[in-house]
This record gives C-alpha cells, structure tokens and sequence, in this order.
C-alpha cells in the first residue's frame, strides 16, 4: 500500500524520536552522497510571506528535522521593520524528504532586503535517519551548516546573473511591478508580479548568454501571472520556468515535482 507521512512539530511543542522510521540509504550513481538540501524556496504572497521549503535528497531523522531549534532566521528591512522573525511550525513531508517551515508572524515583501536561514548540522541539528549529518555547506563532506540567503530586488524591470554567467531580464509592461528573490549561490529565483493590470500587463524578458553556458535562463517560480500576458517567458524556448503560479501565493516545490 501507497504510504505517505506527514510529521509536525509545533512552537514550544516536543517532538519524540519514536516518530522515526528508518530508510535504506540510496547510493547515487555508485557514490555514496551525503545529506544535502537539493533546493529551497520561500512560500506566501507579496502581502506577507507565509514560510520557506527545503527539499532532500534522502529522508532525515524526523525529530530533527521538525524541531524548530534546528533553525534560525534572520531578515533586514528598509524602513519600518516588522518583529524579529521567528518560525512557528514545520510540517516534514516523508515521502517527498520536504520540510515547510511556517513564520510566525507573515513578513511583508514590500520593504525585505534580505532574508537569511541557518540550518544546523549533526548534533544540534539535521541529520539523515542514519545518523549522517546535513553536508550544509556543500563541500560534499558530512557536516557543516547551510546558510541560504535571499536578496530582494524591485522596479517595473529586474536584472540579474546566474551562477554559469547567463544574464536575464524581466520587465513587466503595461502597468504593475516585478519584486525577484535572488537566492545567493544558487539558481533558485523567484519573482513576485504585484499590481498589474489584468489583460493590460505583459511580461517582457531578455537573455544574454555567458560564454560558456547552455544559454537557457533557468527562474524557479513565477507568482500572480493570472491576468497578464506571460508567453514572452514561459513558452520561450530561451527560459525554463519550474513553476507558472496564477495566484499571489508563492509555492515553488510542491509534492511530487522534483528538481
């Protein structure tokens, strides 16, 4: 029988290790991977950002994963600054190896700079359910914390650069304005379109290739395309776009949609 668990742990709540179930480590291409985030991403409308979204690349220890200690959080604002973010909840999706971790208090995209996430390793943090720590920093070697950084930038255009050199732009025409969450070191980009126009606004987009590159930009998620004209992004052959989202919610792993 299909099974799929979904484990939580609530602030000040305590999560038991008799939750664990135990998987058979999973050996990639004959090498023996460590744990590691294969992606992130930030869930929730422009109005208030609802959370964040970490996918494995094998199944953790649950009791660890769900334990808010696990993670801290940080943020910066331009102007006035809403209460130091905090994480209520985390709900740890078995069979996906996803984890949503859900603030506390929504935090405004209007006026966010930047958005920070520690996720701990090994003793006091993310293990596998072997007892693996996290590789976090991604050097291919258990251990070491992840550091996942977001910078916001906004206009009615956007620019920005991908790891490969590609360089790619998006402009939103005919009324409305574009907010992209650029994740530091990595091609993990989202971009909200806040006010336009429906059946006025268009999205216009442009790519300069880097030397060595494939020469296809690559934007994880697209938010409130309901209404605008997207086909300049999302059926060009130049950009692959992992999520169209109509709505103003932001949800760019969802169950089932692996990287």
């Amino acid at each position: 029988m299909h099974r799929r668990l979904i484990y939580r742990c609530l602030l000040g709540a305590v999560c038991a290790a008799a939750c664990v179930i135990l998987y058979p480590r999973v050996a990639n291409a004959g090498v023996d991977t460590p744990p590691h985030i294969q992606v992130s991403g930030i869930l929730g409308p422009a109005a208030g950002l609802t959370g964040m979204v970490l996918r494995f690349n094998e199944h953790m220890l649950v009791d660890r994963v769900v334990n808010l200690s696990s993670y801290s959080l940080n943020a910066r604002f331009t102007g006035a600054a809403p209460p130091a973010p905090r994480f209520a909840q985390a709900d740890y999706d078995d069979e996906f190896h996803q984890v949503r971790l859900f603030f506390q208090t929504p935090l405004p995209l209007h006026n966010l700079r930047t958005l920070q996430l520690r996720v701990r390793s090994g003793a006091a943090g993310l293990v596998a359910f072997d007892g693996t720590p996290l590789d976090g920093d991604n050097n291919h070697r258990a251990g070491g914390d992840a550091l996942i950084r977001y910078t916001a930038v906004r206009g009615q255009s956007v620019k920005w650069s991908e790891l490969d050199g590609d360089q790619l732009t998006l402009e939103l025409r005919g009324g409305g304005s574009l907010t992209l969450l650029r994740r530091e070191r990595a091609d993990e980009d989202q971009v909200w379109l806040l006010d336009a126009v429906p059946g006025v606004s268009r999205l216009a987009a442009a790519l300069r290739p880097g030397r060595r590159t494939n020469g296809i930009g690559r934007i994880q998620e697209l938010v409130g395309l309901e209404g605008v004209d997207s086909s300049a992004v999302t059926e060009n052959d130049l950009f692959r776009v992992l999520q169209s989202t109509l709505g103003p919610d932001a949800d760019p792993i969802q169950c089932g949609c692996r990287p």
